[in-house]
């Protein structure tokens, strides 16, 4: 009871209501829990984004021996076929792996997945299309460069809104930045840095 008469005390010293206080409470709990929503999705987000980014390094390297060598992804179809289910080449085989995985990852990074969920079938259905895997090297390296972008872009997003979520909460603009993945990581996968 004392402590409660003393909060009062305080707070009407500083012109706040009874109501006040309970609104700013209710803001500090919405805030907090905001925050630890965020943080978690920007954790897992950094997670399959470094993933995604490795697997689209060993499909880089993979290419030469993997995708289609022909400048017309119809022809790159056939060509992959046979070498795959015809003449068991293994090289295809990892290809098309390491492929899937990076559709995969991308999947779960569009949609807002924090592996609790399955992935959205719009999320599948864009990842999909982006990384057939009878694309010509060229255009599925276009590709690649293109979600390492999006997904930098989210990550990026994702912090600006964690530390602007903190520094609501204390109050203070100063706090050091988010930890998280970092472009060095983007560079370390063959990946150009976003500008």
């Amino acid at each position: 009871a004392q402590l409660l008469t003393r909060a009062a005390a305080i707070n009407g010293g500083k012109g706040l209501t009874g109501a006040d206080q309970v609104a700013i409470t209710a803001g500090a709990k919405a805030g907090s829990s905001s925050l630890g929503k965020i943080t978690q999705l920007r954790a897992a987000t950094e997670s399959y984004e470094n993933t995604m980014l490795q697997n689209i390094s060993l499909a880089q390297k993979m290419m030469g021996g993997g995708a289609g060598q022909y400048g017309a992804p119809v022809l790159n179809r056939w060509s992959r076929y046979i070498k795959k289910d015809y003449q068991g080449d293994p090289q295809v085989a990892a290809f098309n792996t390491a492929v899937q995985t990076v559709k995969n990852e991308y999947a779960k990074i569009q949609s807002g997945s924090l592996g609790n969920v399955g992935v959205t079938d719009s999320a599948r259905q864009e990842a999909e299309s982006m990384l057939d895997p009878n694309l010509t090297p060229a255009q599925l390296q276009a590709n690649f460069d293109y979600m390492v972008r999006e997904t930098g872009n989210r990550t990026r997003a994702l912090r600006a809104q964690e530390q602007a979520l903190r520094s609501g909460l204390s109050g203070r603009t100063d706090l050091p930045n988010v930890p998280g993945v970092t472009e060095p990581q983007a560079q370390q996968a063959g990946q150009p840095v976003p500008s």
